[in-house]
């Protein structure tokens, strides 16, 4: 008798333990047709872009194939106010990449630029102040900040502004204009490991 119940609650146990199973599969497989949705979706913004935000990375990714045909280098001063002058003298830096894409769309007059910290900066800074939907200071790492593709995003260690460009394969993509991305040519979208750990200071939402 004492071997039947024994038998009997072993028996539960392991068809408790496959219950649990069957439900973490599930919640597994739904979490992967949930990523693969969003990258569905994050291509189709590309290719359709609609909102501001959305264009907003449309001209970076134009602007990004443009860069890459010269060699550019970064630099902290002697930047010029807009894409056709950085060409000219092979200088930017990561604010002005982003400034570049704002006066694209319009949001920017042709010569203005920005950059962000704990807060707006620059000449543009009124100016892209007025054309924002919100402005928050989240001071967590961009996983929990809740980004929307187009939002531009600032840090302070180290200092760099870049925008959010959506996901792939569960991969916070993003446009930058840094050193390693003039080195190798290549402004995005694509992952940026290194930034996953810092804090973001400031993120602008376009209207």
């Amino acid at each position: 008798m004492k071997t039947d119940n024994r038998e009997r609650r072993h028996g539960r146990g392991i068809l408790k333990a496959a219950e649990l199973l069957f439900v973490l599969l599930c919640i597994i497989e739904s979490r992967r047709n949930e990523d693969s949705q969003n990258d569905i979706s994050e291509k189709n913004r590309q290719r359709h872009p609609k909102t501001t935000g959305e264009k907003l990375c449309s001209a970076l990714q134009e602007i990004g194939g443009r860069l890459g045909q010269y060699p550019m280098k970064w630099t902290p001063n002697g930047h010029s106010g807009t894409l056709e002058g950085a060409i000219k003298n092979g200088r930017m830096d990561c604010s002005h990449f982003a400034s570049y894409g704002l006066q694209a769309i319009g949001v920017l007059p042709t010569g203005q630029c920005i950059w962000l910290t704990t807060k707006i900066r620059g000449k543009g800074a009124d100016e892209l102040q007025e054309k924002a939907k919100s402005v928050r200071h989240p001071d967590r790492k961009p996983e929990y900040c809740h980004l929307k593709t187009g939002d531009i995003v600032g840090f302070t260690h180290p200092q760099h502004t870049m925008v959010y460009a959506g996901r792939e394969n569960g991969r916070m993509l993003w446009y930058s204009g840094g050193r390693e991305e003039m080195e190798n040519r290549s402004y995005g979208p694509k992952p940026l490991p290194f930034y996953e750990d810092k804090i973001v200071r400031t993120v602008v939402r376009l209207k």
